[in-house]
């Protein structure tokens, strides 16, 4: 199978991290993947990494029809954003290429069903467009994104749902932690604005140290929240005690976790460190307070993080104190748990479903003329601004 994958951008994050994963399984079993940009930089760190793989690497741009070459073809084109969506379908609509069928991947929970903003035009120009989607060409990371969108477009209760991978191989069990070692912990991820954790969790780490309690936070990753999470810490008097590190090697994941008391976060990171033996807590996205659902193997299916979940709220730093009186082979256990809960996600599993998925999927899909492109071109634009603007004013919070 000939299969297209369009992304933002191959910088480290958690969506890039899984299409790693998820191209190298295609190649194993002997799939042809090809990667297209929107923003085809030399900032794009894992490219070093796709590339060896052995995939097809190359600018959106770039397939734009040309009189001098070919019209490309695909089997799939797998896009994985807005951005990403409205470019393909002005694309097959032009002709620039050609693709049996079309797929959306959806790993963040509102990311085409969002209902509000400081300019409600982009939101509903994505909406409609994407319930024009065949509801078989959808593919949800988890069930509880999928209710999300559901809520909006009522038939996507019916898309399929195809977990994350995890390598376990990437990530395997760490050594026993020492016992007695300060209890670090860690979080990695983009400080975007749905990871609203990054700035409660500060509040955390000062409420555990007035309980005598010498914890300390290293944060990876660079976003929008930093400003804020900056002033909060100086706020609170956290400068020795929570480091901002900036953006880490995907490579040395492994490394950071060596150490870690526990992990907290969303995403794919937070499974990732699940995998290592990490005790790691699910923030809840977009929550106004440092909520959480409880550790990944407390949790029923293979959703931890999305606001939507019908299960009660905990609070991170309960949990966390519970943790820290635990014995060591309490510790150690709640470790092991998590990672027996991620086997679910290992490659091999993974990528069989996303094939079958494929070949399952209608060859319809929505059109998209010019006119109607550049204005989501602009109110995309306008939308980013505003939302800029907005959190610089304090006049919203997610």
């Amino acid at each position: 199978m000939k299969i297209a994958i369009v992304n933002q951008h191959f910088h480290i994050g958690g969506v890039e991290t899984f299409l790693l994963s998820l191209i190298g399984q295609f190649k194993r079993m002997g799939h042809d993947a090809n990667v297209f940009l929107l923003e085809p930089d030399g900032t794009n760190a894992l490219l070093p990494d796709l590339s060896a793989l052995g995939a097809v690497v190359g600018a959106f741009h770039d397939l734009r029809r040309h009189a001098d070459r070919p019209v490309r073809r695909f089997d799939v084109m797998l896009f994985t954003n807005t951005d990403t969506f409205f470019a393909v379908l002005r694309g097959l609509s032009r002709g620039d290429f050609e693709a049996d069928r079309v797929m959306a991947g959806t790993y963040q929970t509102r990311m085409y069903c969002l209902d509000r903003g400081p300019l409600n035009l982009h939101n509903r120009l994505v909406r409609e467009a994407f319930a024009k989607m065949p509801v078989r060409n959808v593919i949800f990371g988890n069930d509880a994104c999928r209710d999300e969108h559901s809520r909006l477009t009522p038939a996507m209760a019916d898309a399929p749902v195809i977990p994350l991978i995890v390598d376990g191989e990437k990530f395997p069990r760490r050594a026993p932690r020492a016992a007695g070692a300060p209890p670090r912990l860690v979080s990695i991820g983009r400080l975007d604005h749905f990871k609203t954790y990054n700035l409660t969790m500060l509040d955390v780490v000062w409420r555990l140290r007035d309980l005598g309690h010498d914890v300390s936070w290293d944060v990876y990753g660079t976003g929008m929240l930093q400003p804020r999470m900056t002033a909060r810490i100086a706020e609170l008097d956290l400068g020795r005690h929570v480091r901002l590190m900036g953006s880490v090697d995907y490579r040395r994941i492994p490394e950071v976790l060596a150490d870690a008391f526990a992990f907290i976060g969303s995403g794919l990171s937070m499974m990732e460190a699940s995998a290592c033996g990490v005790p790691s807590l699910p923030a809840i996205e977009y929550a106004d307070l440092p909520q959480t659902f409880g550790f990944p193997h407390e949790i029923d299916g293979i959703s931890f993080f999305e606001p939507s979940l019908p299960l009660p709220r905990q609070d991170i730093g309960d949990r966390l104190i519970g943790l820290l009186q635990a014995s060591p082979e309490a510790y150690e256990a709640v470790g092991d748990a998590g990672r027996a809960k991620m086997s679910a996600f290992f490659p091999a599993t993974v990528g069989a479903q996303y094939i079958e998925a494929f070949s399952a999927a209608s060859t319809a899909r929505p059109r998209l003329d010019a006119a109607r492109h550049a204005i989501f071109q602009a109110s995309a634009m306008a939308h980013r601004d505003g939302v800029v603007a907005l959190k610089r004013l304090g006049l919203r919070r997610q």
